[in-house]
């Protein structure tokens, strides 16, 4: 038996609209989109950062959530291995900037504000 992909759990895309409610646009993967944070605590990301799709498109079809990282433009201190450099014009950024993979997390679509690029 082929193995199945653990997304499909046999749903129509109209059931799970009247499951999870009705879904967004889907974001494709390596999309930058504005994601309204709010409300964090402690060390989190807070804010509108831009922030990076990492959730493969099939996943981000089929689910009212996809997975982001923040993007910062503060580029000072060590280079981490958790960043990873994006450089002005790519993703509709206007400069130098840094995906911080440390704080890479699950947002519901809504969360969502607007696609800068990919």
């Amino acid at each position: 038996m082929p193995a199945r992909a653990a997304v499909n759990v046999g749903l129509s895309p109209g059931i799970l609209r009247q499951i999870f409610g009705q879904i967004r646009a889907s974001p494709k993967r390596g999309e930058v989109y504005l994601v309204r944070f709010d409300p964090t605590l402690g060390a989190e990301i807070s804010e509108n950062p831009p922030s990076f799709n990492f959730a493969n498109d099939l996943a981000n079809s089929q689910s009212p959530i996809t997975i982001v990282a923040p993007i910062t433009s503060k580029l000072l201190g060590p280079a981490f291995l958790t960043r990873i450099l994006v450089l002005a014009g790519e993703g509709g950024l206007k400069v130098d900037s840094a995906i911080l993979l440390n704080h890479r997390r699950s947002v519901d679509k809504r969360r969502l504000i607007k696609r800068l690029g990919a």
